[in-house]
Order: structure tokens, then C-alpha cells, then sequence
């Protein structure tokens, strides 16, 4: 759905259009309108992070999730949702309708290390007293007509009906048990003994993060830990309990997602090592599968939950790339991402250069080359923005011959050539 009048260009544009229509998705396509298509004037292909109009996007969709009068949740279809205050009386009222996981609020915080929180707070306790009352004496059909097509196909009507009327009673207590507004953040519940029914995979309008432990074919265990960003990207630490003399080891990879076609809840995260396929359940996990897709044949957990915080997974990260220095600044492109960071100065880097500058036929010309790193956040100048930077802790080697293209430069190591979740096996 697009909404036809001038397209919002402004915080309070884009919260007037949240207002008219109540219940918007952010980004995704749906029964109910979406803001990055109304931002963008109509439909289109691919992510809106790569839309000529990404960067005017994140910054409405920030604005939005800020507003005190919005909702953010994953009420329609799983996919992040913008709620307006005004038809949170008709949500409250018709709230056994939706799975619970649905009507959570979802918010990311600002921490003072610069660094981003996810916030998950279990309904009701985000539901101020007074719409709580509100919401016990409005009639069912009405609040119905208000959600409209967010409410999506109706369920088996008596038993729908009976909990709605028994909704009716609980709101009274609800009201009575959470008083104030409840907006105190809250981890987010523990993963089913058994996976949930399949969703789409979510939008990732934040860097967002899971972890789980997981089978080990030859180990101990395996702690699963994935953060997933906005631009496609994604990192990823598997700590292998008891692999190294006893001890735990832990290896990093990092790479680009892909989602799959067919299935909406799949998504393919590919990098240095073998594809791992994954499939998003109940809107805040996501379910660990085997080589060929399938679930795991096994009687432990399989399922990576949604994170409180984020885990921006820093490293030591094996990276393969291009690197430029020129004016005493350097700079690292990283192959399977595309990302193109700047690198600090550090004594770790300095045989990076000095290797860099024998090997360049001329100046600035990038060259490929393989090193270590940790991701660190830095501000390149006093007030500027914080932004990520790269610290070289390690480097291999520098190849003015080869590239990013696929198959151009094998894998260091073997450290990012992990098996995938299924075979569980540590390097």
C-alpha cells in the first residue's frame, strides 16, 4: 500500500502519516501501508538502506521509533511495525488476536560508550493505566474496524470472541497489577523448548543481535553469537567450549546475507566458509539449520534468541580486502561486505604500510591484502562523529596481483573457514 498525498520528507511529516493510517510497517510490504514506500513515492526492488532515499529513511524511521505516541513492535506478519497511540485502546482490546511476541515493544537505546541497546519490553507492560481502562470499555467490533487490515485474517470466531470477552476482564486487572506507564526495559523471554511457527525474516533497521548454544559434534558446546546490520552485513563468533586444552576458543567470520527465494522466513549468510542457513521463528529467534536447510536433528536447542544488547562482535576478525595509503591516512575495503573503513595508526599496521608502499606501482593505487582485525568505534577528528575504524593486529601478506573477485584469494588460516552450525565441529 502507498500512500498517494506528497510523500513525508520530515520527522512530522512521517509522524502525521503513522497518525492517519495507525498501524504502518516500516519498511517491509504488507497489509497495511509501508513508510519507506511512502517515503520513496511508491514501491521498489531491493533493501531501502540501498534506495537513493536509505539515508533519508533512517533518519524518519529513527524519528518515528523515538516518538513517546508510537509503538515499535512486529504486529503484522512479524515485520517491525509503527502502532500510533491512537488505536493502542483498539490493540489493547483485541490483543489475544495476536501471538504475545507480536505486541512486544522493541526499542534501541544510545549507551554512553557509544555503542546501541536493544530494548524488548514483554506486553502489557508498555501499556499506560489510562488506555488500559480505555480499552476494557471499547466494543470489540469497533476496535476491529479500527486495526482494520492489521488484524489480518480472522481465526476461528467463538473462540476469538471468548478471549476477547475475557481479555475485557483481564485489562481491568492489568490495569490494577502494571500502574504506571512500564516503559522499564525487560529481557526478552526464553526460547521455546520446541521452534515456532516460521515468519518473514524481519527488517533490520538496527544493528541487531542473537546467541544461542548449540550442538558440538566434537565438543563440549558451541555459543553461538550473530549480529546482523542494516546494510546486509553480519559477523559472527562461534566460542567452542573446551576445544583448546580444555579451554574455550573462539572464531570470527564475517560476510553478507542473502534471503531466499520461496521462503520469506530464510535468510543465507554467506562469507569466507560455507553458506549457513538460517530461519527466522516468532519474530525475535531464529532457527539454526543443517547443510541442506533442513532443521537439526537433534534433541538440544536450535535456536539463536533476540539480544538485549548489541555485540558488534569486534574481533580479532580475519579480513581479506583492499588497502590504500595515501596523505599518512590508510584505508581497508573489505571484500565479502564491501564496507570501506579507515584504519588507526597503530604499530601493529606499520608493517602493513611499509609492505604496501614496496609493493604499489604508484601512488593511492589500491592493493590487495590479507590481515587481522578488531573493529573498533572512534571519532577521526575532536567533535566529529563517532564512526567504526579498523586496528590491524596482524597481517599476512599484500598481493598486488590479486582482488576481491570470487576465488581471486583463498581464505587465511582456515579461521573463517568454519563448518557450519549443523556439523558443529571445532577448528
Amino acid at each position: 500500500m502507498v500512500e498517494r498525498r506528497s510523500a513525508p520528507t520530515t520527522p512530522r511529516a512521517a509522524l502525521a502519516f503513522v497518525r492517519r493510517h495507525g498501524v504502518v510497517l516500516m519498511a517491509a510490504r504488507g497489509p497495511v501501508p509501508s513508510l519507506a514506500e511512502a517515503i520513496a513515492g511508491g514501491p521498489f526492488r531491493g533493501s531501502w538502506w540501498g534506495h537513493p532515499l536509505g539515508r533519508v529513511m533512517f533518519r524518519l524511521f529513527d524519528a518515528v521509533a523515538d516518538s513517546r505516541d508510537v509503538l515499535v513492535c512486529r504486529l503484522v506478519e512479524g515485520k517491525i511495525t509503527f502502532v500510533h497511540r491512537r488505536v493502542w485502546p483498539a490493540l489493547l482490546r483485541l490483543a489475544p488476536r495476536f501471538p504475545k511476541g507480536a505486541l512486544a515493544q522493541v526499542r534501541q537505546e544510545h549507551t554512553d560508550s557509544g555503542r546501541h541497546r536493544n530494548v524488548v519490553t514483554p506486553f502489557p507492560q508498555w501499556a499506560p493505566r489510562d488506555l488500559l481502562a480505555k480499552a476494557r470499555r471499547l466494543d470489540e467490533e469497533k476496535a476491529a474496524a479500527i486495526l482494520g487490515p492489521a488484524l489480518g485474517p480472522r481465526r476461528t470466531t467463538g473462540r476469538v470472541r471468548a478471549a476477547a470477552r475475557i481479555a475485557g476482564l483481564l485489562l481491568a486487572g492489568l490495569a490494577i497489577v502494571f500502574p504506571g506507564c512500564g516503559r522499564a526495559p525487560s529481557a526478552p523471554p526464553a526460547a521455546p523448548a520446541v521452534p515456532a511457527t516460521p515468519v518473514d525474516a524481519p527488517d533490520v533497521p538496527y544493528a541487531t543481535t542473537y546467541a544461542g548454544d548449540i550442538p558440538c559434534a566434537d565438543c563440549a558446546g558451541q555459543r553461538l553469537t550473530l549480529t546482523l546490520f542494516p546494510d546486509g552485513g553480519w559477523r559472527m563468533r562461534r566460542t567452542y567450549k573446551g576445544a583448546k586444552g580444555g579451554q574455550d576458543r573462539s572464531v570470527y567470520e564475517i560476510g553478507r546475507r542473502e534471503k531466499t527465494e520461496g521462503d520469506p522466513s530464510r535468510i543465507v549468510l554467506r562469507g569466507a566458509g560455507d553458506p549457513v542457513q538460517l530461519r527466522f521463528v516468532a519474530g525475535d529467534r531464529i532457527q539454526v539449520l543443517d547443510r541442506e536447510g533442513h532443521a537439526i536433528d537433534s534433541k538440544t536447542n536450535d535456536l539463536l534468541s533476540l539480544q538485549p544488547t548489541v555485540d558488534a562482535i569486534s574481533g580479532p576478525m580475519p579480513l581479506r580486502g583492499l588497502y590504500t595509503y595515501a596523505a599518512d591516512a590508510a584505508s581497508f575495503k573489505e571484500c565479502l561486505t564491501g564496507r570501506t573503513l579507515p584504519i588507526v595508526p597503530v604499530a601493529g599496521s606499520s608493517g602493513l604500510q611499509s609492505a604496501y608502499l614496496a609493493a604499489r606501482h604508484k601512488p593511492g593505487v589500491p592493493v590487495f591484502a590479507a590481515l587481522t582485525g578488531v573493529f573498533v568505534d572512534r571519532s577521526p577528528e575532536p567533535g566529529a562523529p563517532v564512526r567504526e575504524h579498523l586496528i590491524v593486529t596482524q597481517y599476512e601478506r599484500v598481493a598486488p596481483g590479486e582482488s576481491c573477485a570470487p576465488g581471486a584469494a583463498e581464505p587465511a588460516g582456515g579461521t573463517a573457514k568454519t563448518a557450519p552450525a549443523r556439523a558443529g565441529r571445532k577448528p
